[in-house]
């Protein structure tokens, strides 16, 4: 279980000291620190770390694997701290009216203090995913495969059936893996579970992005039209009051928003729950309840 010990210390250390750090670094280094932080702090425990005896080989193939596992899970879960969640920001503001409910006139006000369409365009750009050309955008190559595999993720099937699909397969073969190849030892499957775990946990994130995030229906939209679309265009049909009124739309068809004398109120647990849950996690790690506002003194 040394390795098992080694990659949980140091995905454990390395996560602190990214967050402690974060405010400080730009959005182009936070992946490459992070990464340097885990090998560091993997030298570090399996050089003066509690492990018992020498470190073998295995030992230390298990703690890349788990340390880089739970490091990109770590990766993930921050870029949805990071990026506002149109949802979870349309329940920010109506949670913020409370103890007396938002009034619904006051939607057009969170509006313009929420450009979310001009950011995720302006991230594309300077990623390179979109190029400008004069009055027009231009999908990259790159971007075309990155939209096409998002497409091909789900093999035809249902969203829910295929993560029920690939979460029942993967752990099916990561148990017959352990058991192969670790000799049916209880450490061996132990390890086998946590990282499919962290590793469907990573997909899992990856398909849900490529399959619904703002930036990829904005890339899909370009590649409709063969790869060229005039920007006054998909501005006029991608606005922050269309998008934000979809979503509030869908929250109070769902019962989870309601509406009562002209005020709106969060009505479902579960989505104050998981709000309030990111919100703890944007003011610990950028200081901050939204990617909109201004970064603190």
């Amino acid at each position: 279980m040394n390795g098992v010990l080694l990659g949980v210390l140091a995905s454990v250390l390395a996560v602190l000291l990214h967050v402690l750090s974060l405010r400080r670094l730009s959005a182009r280094w936070r992946l490459p620190s992070l990464v340097a932080l885990l090998l560091l702090c993997l030298g570090l425990f399996a050089r003066v770390g509690p492990h018992d005896g020498a470190l073998t080989l295995e030992d230390g193939f298990v703690a890349f694997v788990l340390a880089m596992s739970f490091g990109l899970c770590y990766a993930l879960l921050l870029n949805g701290v990071i990026h506002d969640s149109p949802t979870l920001a349309l329940v920010n503001e109506v949670q913020s009216h409370e103890p007396a409910g938002m009034p619904v006139e006051a939607f057009g006000a969170f509006v313009a203090r929420h450009p979310f369409v001009k950011s995720r365009l302006d991230a594309l750009i300077d990623a390179g995913q979109l190029a400008v050309d004069g009055d027009t955008l231009v999908l990259t190559g790159g971007s075309s495969r990155l939209v096409q595999l998002g497409d091909a993720s789900r093999a035809g099937l249902s969203r829910v059936a295929s993560y029920g699909v690939s979460l029942a397969g993967g752990a099916l073969m990561a148990i017959i893996a352990a058991a192969i190849l670790g000799q049916g030892s209880a450490a061996a499957f132990a390890v086998a579970i946590v990282a499919y775990g962290a590793w469907w946990f990573i997909v899992l994130n990856l398909v849900q992005a490529l399959e619904s995030s703002l930036r990829v229906r904005l890339l899909r939209e370009v590649m409709a039209l063969g790869g060229r679309i005039p920007i006054a265009w998909l501005e006029a049909r991608y606005n922050d009051r269309s998008l934000l009124g979809l979503r509030l739309g869908r929250l109070r068809d769902a019962g989870a928003i309601v509406e009562r004398d002209g005020r709106l109120f969060v009505a479902s647990r579960g989505l104050r729950a998981v709000a309030g849950f990111f919100r703890l996690l944007k003011k610990i790690c950028i200081g901050r309840l939204s990617e909109f506002e201004s970064s603190p003194a």
